[in-house]
């Protein structure tokens, strides 16, 4: 395949509205099976250069064209200088991605991998994430081979190649011809020619001065300290960072939870507060456990755990959905933004009532309500993850060939999904005290018909039974949020 890159520029646009040239003009070929080296100075313009072959970056003007490209599979395929690695993906995972958009099948995608990571010596870590790989480890999976290792698949394949390099020994080793590029004309190129200039100029006056023994001073001066005593005092170094560490303390939240129950407990017995207005907790584990056993505790919770599930499931897909479509799609955005920003601040309790006139008293109004609690958190959640998704990777992705569809499902929901699991915990909350109060209106069943009955008949140590079922399920998620956010 031969490459003809014809006149190409690409010019940029500042902060202040100036136009800036990256790529001026650039016209030159790569013959089909060549190995061309791009050399240059820095901010010449290579790797922009780079990125507009392989098609990730739009030129000013200009044009690249392929000469007979090989049916059925992308025209090019990029490794990037950055460790351009997928981090939920191992190191065989990451090698297969490419071949995976290929359409190989799997046997064989396995076994080129495995033959690829046994070249860059990296057996032994193929289940290995790239976190758990040192920076040379992941430098290694990213551009696979170099050098030696290259020119060896480059003689196989017999693949063209354009290299970018900063090294000139480089560039001569490995390519057949090396094309030079030079900074286009601009006030950067002034600004380098004025210094070379100067520094023409300024002759030895301007050098720095070695002492007369003809050795720089580069040793460690060793003269008698303060008071001209030739002693030296050792001091120990100590870590400066210990005040910035956060202990777990997890044996002290457990006694933090105990001591508001035994403070709790002796104030009920006290009698301090009556004990229709605070029950004690002992009291309240009893009626608790009564209602268990007569298993009208379990038909409550069964029918709030009902309509959670769906409001909390339907709220949820929703939520992604949209938020992946307008994190993504640019109309989806300019349609979907201004609408969620306009109907997020209304209260979601406030729309029972309406939605009760549209689905009526039944179940239908009361996981809508949830549901509707949960889609905005998750939209919201789901959108920032989205649009915070790495560019390096997505470039990537495309570079071997993804599509759309591809490069959201591999590489912009996995980049998402930290920020869809905060969306979860924020929704978990919401959908729990949506739930208890849409349960108060015309229902016979669940936690909040259960507190709102006790509550009318003055029957106390009930209520705080039926509300500690809720309390509880708050309770695990604050424990499970600190003990995943603990060290």
């Amino acid at each position: 395949m031969r490459i003809v890159i014809d006149r190409v520029a690409k010019t940029y646009v500042d902060h202040r509205g100036h136009a800036v040239d990256a790529l001026r003009d650039v016209s030159f070929s790569v013959s089909s099976r060549e190995l061309v080296a791009l050399l240059g100075p820095s901010g010449c313009g290579k790797s922009t250069l780079l990125n507009a072959v392989a098609g990730l970056l739009p030129m000013s003007s200009g044009e690249v064209t392929f000469e007979s490209p090989p049916p059925g599979r992308p025209l090019t395929a990029m490794v990037f200088q950055e460790f351009a690695l997928f981090p939920w993906r191992t190191v065989q995972g990451n090698v297969e991605f490419g071949l995976e958009e290929l359409g190989m099948a799997a046997a064989e995608r396995g076994r080129k991998a495995r033959a690829l990571i046994e070249m860059t010596g990296l057996a032994g870590f193929e289940a290995r994430y790239p976190h758990q790989l040192s920076g040379g480890m992941r430098q290694r999976v990213t551009r696979q081979l170099m050098q030696d290792e290259l020119l060896a698949l480059w003689e196989q394949a017999r693949t063209t190649i354009l290299y970018v390099t900063h090294n000139i020994q480089e560039a001569v080793y490995m390519a057949d011809r090396v094309v030079v590029l030079s900074r286009p004309a601009g006030p950067s190129a002034g600004r380098d020619r004025r210094a070379a200039e100067a520094a023409a100029h300024r002759g030895d006056a301007g050098r720095d001065r070695i002492p007369r023994g003809g050795r720089a001073d580069l040793v460690a001066h060793q003269g008698p300290g303060e008071g001209g005593s030739d002693r030296m005092n050792r001091v120990r170094v100590t870590d400066r960072t210990r005040f910035l560490g956060r202990p777990p303390h997890r044996a002290l939240r457990v006694l933090a939870l105990i001591g508001l129950v035994v403070l709790w407990e002796a104030l009920a017995r006290a009698g301090a507060v009556p004990v229709l207005f605070l029950p004690s907790p002992v009291g309240v584990l009893r009626e608790g456990w009564d209602m268990l056993l007569s298993g009208e505790l379990l038909v409550h919770l069964g029918a709030s755990l009902q309509r959670l599930a769906w409001g909390f499931v339907i709220g949820s897909v929703l939520g992604i959905a949209i938020g992946v479509a307008v994190g993504f799609f640019a109309v989806a955005e300019a349609i979907g933004t201004p609408l969620i920003a306009a109907t997020f601040p209304i209260p979601k309790i406030a729309l029972l009532p309406l939605l009760i006139l549209w689905l009526g008293l039944g179940e239908p109004s009361k996981i809508a309500v949830i549901a509707l609690g949960v889609f905005f958190p998750m939209a919201i959640n789901t959108y920032a993850g989205v649009r915070q998704a790495e560019p390096l990777l997505i470039r990537a992705a495309v570079s071997f060939g993804a599509g759309r569809l591809s490069v959201i499902r591999k590489v912009v929901l996995p980049s998402a999904l930290p920020m869809i699991v905060a969306g979860l915990r924020l929704a978990a909350g919401t959908a729990r005290l949506l739930l208890v109060a849409a349960e108060m209106i015309a229902v016979e069943s669940g936690v909040g018909f259960l507190v709102l009955h006790a509550d009318n008949i003055m029957a106390t140590t009930k209520l705080r039974s039926a509300s500690s079922c809720s309390r509880s399920w708050g309770c695990y998620r604050t424990g499970a949020w600190a003990a995943s956010s603990g060290p």
